[in-house]
């Protein structure tokens, strides 16, 4: 009687087929996951320019139009607020409050000092960035800064600086507020436009 040898696969070649196999899986996993966050932070970056063009142009236009100078103050709610006529932008710079790196935009009486005023009954506060465009957890920041030539000049420099990134890539103190170089720099974004501006308007 004649037997029919037939050979599997013995543990060892199993064992290397499932090493290469899952060796594949992980690849391709990790792959799919870094397409996924370039893609958030690529739309992130797209949702941040939209909002730092709109705010920036909107800071120019209130300090053209500005009846009397700027005005700069520290809120009791730790929020750094710039007060152009009527409009105050306040920015939170309360590092462990949630809404941290937040610029909000209402209207005040004038002439009530800038920083301690509260809103007015019936004033609309604007949050132009709000979490649709700050990733929730990561490290952000607006910086105004402002400069004026002397007299008779009176022409102002603005420079507006938006900076939003994961919190290991995020620089944030007293001094500089930006991303860190290196590898992971493309999960950091870093966005400034800059204006010289002539008022319009005077006292």
């Amino acid at each position: 009687m004649a037997y029919n040898k037939q050979r599997g696969f013995t543990i060892i070649e199993l064992m290397i087929a499932i090493t290469v196999f899952t060796i594949a899986i992980m690849l391709v996993t990790t792959g799919v996951i870094q397409l996924g966050r370039l893609y958030r932070q690529g739309t992130t970056k797209a949702r941040l320019l939209t909002a730092s063009r709109e705010i920036h142009a909107q800071f120019v236009q209130d300090l053209q139009y500005a009846a009397k100078d700027l005005e700069t103050a520290t809120t009791a709610a730790n929020e750094n607020a710039i007060c152009l006529g009527t409009t105050r932008y306040r920015v939170v710079t309360d590092i462990n409050a949630s809404n941290y790196g937040e610029l909000s935009v209402d209207r005040i009486p004038r002439p009530s000092p800038c920083g301690t005023v509260a809103n007015t009954p019936g004033s609309i506060t604007q949050k132009p960035l709000g979490a649709t465009t700050w990733p929730q957890n990561g490290g952000k920041a607006i910086i105004f800064k402002i400069d004026k030539s002397p007299p008779p000049l009176n022409v102002y420099s603005l420079v507006t600086r938006f900076v939003t990134g994961d919190k290991d890539l995020f620089i944030d103190d007293n001094y500089d507020k930006s991303c860190k170089s290196g590898s992971g720099k493309e999960y950091c974004t870093v966005i400034e436009l800059k204006s010289i501006i002539v008022k319009k308007v005077y006292n």
